[in-house]
């Protein structure tokens, strides 16, 4: 049996959002399976695997717009990545700031 160590509740919710891979300076289309004030588990249509440690840029629709502005972007760490089929990859990243996150999920919530 595995113990959850989350300090923050997870909210499942599906958003769509886009995470920009620094490295490659590339956007990528992706959705949230949930959020927290402290992170996310997204899924992302990805060309090439993402590896944990690589840092990104993560900007989720809050509001369903179809543009999400470049100062939504909330930096953070991919902490989990897992290869799923036809060109998927599920991310599990941490926010590097919790502030971003908690404003916006106070909204939603």
């Amino acid at each position: 049996m595995s113990i959850d160590r989350r300090r923050h509740a997870r909210l499942n919710m599906t958003r769509p959002c886009k995470v920009v891979v620094r490295s490659a300076q590339r956007f990528l289309a992706a959705r949230t399976t949930n959020v927290s004030v402290t992170g996310a588990l997204i899924e992302v249509l990805a060309d090439r695997p993402l590896s944990v440690g690589e840092v990104v840029d993560v900007a989720i629709s809050w509001n369903d717009a179809p543009i999400v502005r470049s100062s939504e972007l909330v930096t953070a760490e991919i902490t989990r990545a897992l290869i799923g089929p036809s060109g998927t990859q599920t991310i599990g990243v941490r926010f590097a700031s919790q502030g971003a996150a908690e404003n916006q999920l106070s909204r939603v919530a």
